[in-house]
């Protein structure tokens, strides 16, 4: 039996070459998107823009790139979605953090708003251990005592910032971020698709 190729496709190669130009895109695509992030932050939480990144890790045995952008300083969550009266109780991991240690559960008298801790050691957002060491204002609303001058001594006697106990407003530089770039991301991909040239694999 006689037999002929008609012809032969390289697929392997045209894969290979796909994939570079795929991840090209994705890596530029992240750092438009980190770039828009850091934007959005404005100055307003400066360890979170230095902490900003974005890269590429790509799955090759799944065939699986992934686009990654972060923000690893822990302030970043409240940067994301606000922090005491101003927090976004849509945050999806409110519920978890409701449910932590993180969580001062003498808030709950006080609705959202900051709150003075009971007498002990706690673990805050950083991570670290603090101490509320007389815990004379346990369940107390913080962010309302900062109007008043004793309590604004009383801040500066134990070096704490002007703004410890201020509620964030959520900026959502993140979400904001990627929705914004929602459209330039399907083109970007879409165009490495619609252009990728398959017919130069054929040999």
């Amino acid at each position: 039996m006689a037999v002929e190729t008609l012809l032969s496709f390289n697929g392997a190669g045209a894969f290979d070459e796909f994939n570079k130009r795929m991840q090209q895109v994705i890596n530029d695509l992240c750092q438009a998107v980190m770039d828009n992030a850091r934007a959005n932050v404005g100055g307003a939480f400066p360890e979170v823009e230095a902490s900003l990144h974005a890269g590429l890790s790509a799955l090759v045995q799944q065939g699986m790139i992934d686009g990654e952008i972060g923000a690893d300083a822990w302030q970043s969550f409240m940067a994301e979605w606000g922090s005491g009266s101003l927090m976004d109780r849509l945050n999806p991991g409110l519920v978890d953090y409701m449910n932590s240690e993180l969580w001062n559960p003498l808030r709950e008298a006080n609705g959202d708003a900051i709150t003075g801790r009971a007498k002990g050691p706690y673990i805050g957002l950083d991570g670290m251990v603090h101490n509320a060491h007389t815990g004379i204002l346990a369940g107390r609303n913080l962010e309302q005592l900062r109007d008043f001058p004793w309590f604004r001594d009383w801040m500066a006697k134990v070096r704490l910032p002007d703004d410890a106990f201020t509620p964030k407003v959520p900026l959502h530089f993140m979400r904001d971020a990627l929705e914004s770039n929602r459209n330039l991301i399907m083109d970007q991909l879409n165009a490495v698709i619609e252009t990728f040239s398959f017919g130069d694999f054929l040999v």
